[in-house]
């Protein structure tokens, strides 16, 4: 089940790829992919109250995948200074299904939500599966607004952030190419 997400995700990435960045991200994945297996051994599975708008969330294939599996996967909250993390739920999706040195995640931003502004130095693509929100993203200083289901491309250390709309934000992100993979958040002063 969780294998077959994450494979749906990487096609839906690959389909949506619009530039060169992004279209790395999902190679990345979708060959991380081949042989991929679920591990349960190593993860266990949670809920945080931002995620309980998740009925809010739907609309496609990947959306209502992504409702029947979160009570399912392991959640944490967003470890951002400057956010209200009990709004952002993120979960290892790299504990749940061996895709080799990438990390792989699920970030969940309820109604309104915004990250920090922050930077790593991993290239990073995020899927977009259900929500109306606001990007700063690809070395851009400017918020662009974006529906689901869409794909973006960080470069190493480009600043980028995220502001759920009306509705909960889903996405999932890919981060690779690089050992190093703390996030810098920048004084927004």
């Amino acid at each position: 089940m969780m294998v077959d997400f994450v494979r749906l995700c990487a096609r839906a990435l690959s389909d949506a790829a619009h530039d060169d960045g992004t279209r790395r991200g999902a190679e990345a994945l979708t060959s991380s992919m081949v042989g991929a297996t679920h591990t349960p051994d190593r993860y266990e599975s949670g809920w945080l109250p931002a995620l309980d708008t998740v009925d809010m969330v739907g609309g496609s294939e990947l959306a209502d995948e992504f409702v029947r599996i979160a009570p399912l996967l392991p959640w944490h909250q967003a470890s951002q200074a400057g956010t209200d993390t009990a709004l952002i739920a993120v979960s290892p999706l790299d504990l749940v299904v061996d895709v080799g040195s990438l990390r792989l995640g699920l970030m969940y931003l309820a109604p309104g939500a915004r990250t920090a502004l922050h930077h790593h130095p991993p290239q990073e693509a995020y899927l977009l599966l259900s929500g109306q929100s606001e990007w700063r993203y690809g070395g851009s200083s400017e918020f662009r607004s974006l529906d689901s289901p869409a794909a973006i491309y960080n470069h190493p250390d480009d600043l980028h952030a995220a502001v759920a709309g009306d509705t909960p934000l889903v996405s999932m992100f890919v981060l690779w190419d690089s050992p190093q993979s703390g996030c810098v958040f920048p004084d927004e002063r």
